[in-house]
């Protein structure tokens, strides 16, 4: 297979990569696969057929409406000897 490099940049990286000894094979497989590793676990999520989001559920709660205070209260920390 013949890969055509059209960014210089590339090609001189590439080119200091082989200088050093290293394998052009092993380094195009290596990054290859990291992207391709990459790319897979930013896929979008799927959300099962029929299942609700989140902002769903909470827009067809039965308690909307109602204004309850969801705001936590300060905890009071008890004394600590050190």
């Amino acid at each position: 297979m013949t890969i055509e490099i059209k960014k210089p940049e590339l090609e001189a990286i590439l080119d200091e990569l082989q200088k050093s000894g290293l394998n052009l094979d092993d380094v195009l497989f290596d990054t290859l696969s990291a992207h391709r590793s990459k790319t897979e676990k930013t896929v979008q999520y799927q959300r099962p057929a029929g299942k609700k989001s989140l902002a769903q559920i909470f827009a067809e709660s039965p308690f909307r409406g109602l204004e309850l205070d969801f705001t936590r209260s300060h905890d009071t920390l008890r004394p600590i000897d050190l």
